[in-house]
């Protein structure tokens, strides 16, 4: 009797737990229709049916102009939905002066310059000489009534640009600058000092004695400096290189 009851018993456990099993746990199928991950709208099939989902991805992930593309399917709206994504509108801090037009571009602009201006920002006059460019003239700058012209020291002839200067023979090219070579000692030398070794650089020396450019002397009473150099200062002073030491 004893016996009946245990297996009695054991039968009722199992079949408790075989309940409890079936109310806690699912079966796979019910658990994948819980944890299945619905794509997000950067899927293919999604991205046809909704168009306007990737726009919000832009800003939540970094997105790429084609895909922008799209989804606006129109290059006027794409483009300026493009730009304020890439950094906004460039003209509204109004860059091009002197009345030119201003273009929008990624991250940066385009000026159309008016007439009889020029530069990135339409800020230099082309009639007019302006040394703080670093295109202008090489050696001097002569203003017109539609642009300026350029010119060389003596000895030096206009490059192909108009601006550049290049010496007229290969034997001025060998003394234009730095130490002597034996061959331009013949022509230089007005003394019995050992030219050789005296380099015929200058510094330009400022009012209060201080150094702020340097020059080639061309001739006995004429220095080259570039433009910029000769209107830092009014007053300003040549002093010649001392003799170098062996």
């Amino acid at each position: 009797m004893a016996a009946c009851l245990l297996v009695l018993r054991g039968l009722f456990l199992v079949l408790l737990l075989h309940q409890t099993e079936q109310a806690v746990f699912l079966s796979a199928s019910k658990a994948n229709e819980v944890l299945v991950r619905w794509k997000r709208a950067g899927s293919y099939l999604l991205e046809e049916l909704f168009q306007g989902n990737l726009e919000k991805e832009c800003y939540e992930e970094i997105c790429v102009y084609e895909e922008a593309r799209e989804v606006f399917e129109d290059d006027t709206t794409t483009n300026r939905f493009w730009k304020w994504y890439m950094g906004g509108t460039q003209c509204d801090s109004q860059p091009c002066l002197n009345n030119g037009s201003c273009q929008d571009s990624i991250r940066s602009y385009i000026c159309n310059c008016s007439r009889g201006y020029e530069g990135r920002n339409c800020a230099y006059a082309k009639n007019e000489c302006h040394p703080e460019r670093t295109d202008g003239c090489q050696h001097f700058c002569h203003p017109g009534q539609e642009s300026y012209t350029c010119s060389c020291a003596k000895g030096y002839k206009l490059g192909a640009d108009g601006k550049s200067c290049v010496p007229n023979d290969t034997n001025e090219e060998k003394c234009a600058c730095g130490i002597l070579k034996p061959e331009c000692i013949v022509a230089l030398k007005r003394s019995n000092q050992d030219l050789q070794n005296i380099p015929w650089q200058v510094k330009l020396t400022d009012s209060k004695g201080k150094d702020f450019c340097g020059g080639v002397i061309i001739q006995e009473d004429f220095v080259l400096t570039t433009a910029k150099c000769s209107l830092m200062h009014r007053n300003i002073s040549v002093t010649t290189c001392k003799k170098s030491q062996p």
